[in-house]
């Protein structure tokens, strides 16, 4: 990739996975990408079941933990199947990326820019949402228990 032009990458709706796509070569990592029609209609879905249709920053009931400092904390869910599908906030980027590994995927985190993300699966049985910010972990559906034991195992 050329050198980047943060306003281009604004513009395009890709500030995000052109880091990950370049932070993953770096430490020999595969990305894929959704068609991004296919990432559209992911996206959407996610937000009709999991948020309050008035109040859209509202995740439906869920549970969530500051995990200060600790990026790459998603590597500890070891629920997560493999093609799981990981989007952004749409102003930041429009782009769904798929990936087979979660521990693959902590590593990239703690490699690249600091960013928020969501994961889910295909049925979106769950989702995980990141909120760099604040640095929360918030689950929903499956992985609302998936987040309350990572939660038990790091309040000890």
């Amino acid at each position: 990739m050329a050198k980047e032009n943060i306003n281009e990458l604004i513009k395009t709706g890709r500030l995000i996975t052109y880091y990950l796509f370049r932070d993953a070569k770096k430490i020999g990592l595969t990305l894929s990408e959704l068609p991004f029609d296919k990432g559209v209609e992911f996206r959407k879905k996610t937000i009709d079941k999991y948020y309050d249709s008035l109040r859209i920053n509202i995740i439906l009931p869920h549970t969530q933990m500051v995990f200060p400092d600790m990026w790459g904390i998603i590597g500890e869910i070891n629920e997560i199947t493999d093609n799981f599908l990981i989007f952004f906030d749409g102003y930041m980027d429009r782009h769904v990326i798929e990936m087979n590994n979660i521990h693959d995927f902590a590593k990239l985190v703690e490699e690249t820019i600091i960013f928020d993300f969501y994961i889910i699966n295909r049925e979106l049985d769950y989702l995980i949402q990141w909120d760099s910010s604040c640095q929360i972990l918030i689950g929903a559906g499956k992985a609302k228990e998936w987040v309350e034991s990572l939660i038990k195992r790091h309040s000890k």
